[in-house]
């Protein structure tokens, strides 16, 4: 593994409370300006005055995953006049460490302007495995359900696939209806990651399915939650398509101004990989591709930006490997030059994982615009989103060799590249903004509200 020079811009988490609070000040300010448009008015009665509960574990300044999407929630229904609080974990994803200040008490409670956020210091694990995934969710139960019992609201939306959170609000609903946003299938994610066995993860499904019919509104960011969740047993009057959107904006430079604030070679043909390190991202694809490409005269070299359970691992597989390099985290600002900085961008898939979720990163790799590698599940998900609007360059899970070789194609052919860039934006669509996707979370949350 590369002993690669870099500029570490950002961590996942500052050991300061003020960075914490100005980055997320910062991240609320330009998402505001986004969906300013839209007004209060435009909701009728049923948001303005309405005091609204959102639980769920992930929550700013977690700058990747779930927790971008649970903070523009918060954010829209705010802007709309609702009264929002947040009931949401300490940080502690994608790296599974919590930040100094957040072990001192059991919780914290924090004002974003006109969102409370309250904090419930809950477990987390060193190693993100079944067991320890277990811990976490039992602990935030606890805590989330007594937090909600004593809360006085509307109406609560749950964020799954944090189950804890979803099953306090149905424990601690007291009559208000419930609504749920599915980000990912819990139960297929804890089989299909391989964090847990077939048996084991059909039964969480089971509990997962049997949860989400006892709501009043179901939200999926895709057609395909909404078919496995139907086969389960949710009843499919009560879905709401509820995509995500693009929360990213492109870096407003050229590829060597990106490379230069990152202080990133610019000679080097860079494959970035960006987001979590976790059992389903099936990066162990990516080291056995430095592997095949390390004695090739093409001078290519793989960053993996992120941080999670894996990385030890993964580290310790790219031993003696110099063209592969491990990045932290960059922080929300810079992460547009992380981007810009690549010459291809990649995203894998453990192979098995098909039905379980819709990896975010890639609305944010179109907005780049550079050339897309997928080694993605035949079948699954994130192929025929990737294949239908053939946005990628995609070859199946775990084949390195069918990789290796697109990797191939695009150094040595300029045309390649530059059509396969032009493709990535495919992904790109008007109802994927951050306005489109406040509108929905707002409209999802009034009619919500007229259930009561």
């Amino acid at each position: 593994m590369s002993s690669y020079a870099f500029v570490p811009i950002g961590r996942m988490v500052t050991n300061s409370q003020a960075g914490i609070h100005d980055r997320r000040a910062a991240a609320a300010s330009r998402h505001r300006a986004a969906i300013r448009p839209a007004t209060t008015a435009s909701f009728g009665p049923h948001l303005a005055g309405a005091r609204i509960a959102i639980v769920g574990i992930n929550y700013a300044p977690e700058p990747t995953g779930i927790a971008p999407y649970t903070t523009l929630i918060a954010e829209s229904l705010a802007e709309a006049g609702a009264k929002v609080d947040v009931i949401t974990g300490v940080p502690h994803y994608p790296a599974w460490t919590v930040p100094a200040e957040y072990r001192r008490k059991l919780s914290f409670h924090e004002q974003d302007g006109d969102i409370n956020i309250t904090r419930l210091r809950h477990f987390v694990p060193k190693v993100p495995n079944a067991k320890g995934r277990a811990l976490l969710e039992v602990s935030f139960f606890a805590e989330a359900t007594a937090t909600l019992l004593r809360h006085r609201s509307d109406a609560i939306i749950a964020i799954t696939p944090s189950l804890s959170g979803l099953a306090a609000a149905i424990t601690a609903r007291r009559g208000r209806p419930v609504g749920a946003l599915v980000q990912d299938l819990t139960g297929q994610a804890a089989a299909q990651s391989g964090t847990t066995s077939a048996g084991f993860g059909g039964r969480v499904a089971r509990a997962e399915y049997s949860l989400l019919e006892r709501t009043q509104l179901v939200g999926v960011i895709t057609h395909d939650f909404q078919n496995a969740l139907v086969a389960g047993g949710v009843s499919e009057s009560k879905m709401v398509p509820l995509a995500n959107c693009i929360h990213v904006s492109a870096f407003g430079g050229t590829k060597s101004e990106a490379r230069r604030l990152l202080g990133w070679s610019e000679d080097e043909f860079l494959v970035v990989y960006t987001g979590s390190l976790g059992r389903k991202q099936g990066l162990e694809a990516a080291i056995e591709t430095a592997r095949g490409l390390a004695d090739s005269p093409y001078g290519v070299r793989l960053m993996i930006v992120g941080d999670g359970g894996e990385l030890k691992g993964l580290k310790e597989s790219a031993q003696g490997l110099d063209n592969i390099t491990f990045v932290p985290p960059v922080d929300f600002d810079h992460y547009p030059a992380a981007l810009a900085s690549a010459d291809a961008l990649l995203l894998t898939e453990r192979p098995g994982v098909k039905e379980m979720s819709l990896p975010s990163k890639l609305t944010s790799y179109a907005v780049a615009g550079r050339p897309i590698l997928a080694s993605v599940a035949r079948g699954g998900i994130s192929e025929r989103l990737l294949i239908d609007t053939e946005s990628a360059m995609v070859s199946a899970a775990g084949d390195v060799s069918d990789l290796i070789q697109n990797i191939k194609h695009l150094v040595e052919d300029e045309e390649v590249r530059d059509r396969y860039a032009g493709y990535a934006s495919r992904l790109v669509l008007a109802d994927l903004s951050v306005g489109a996707a406040s509108q929905r979370y707002r409209s999802f949350a009034s009619d919500l509200l007229e259930l009561r």
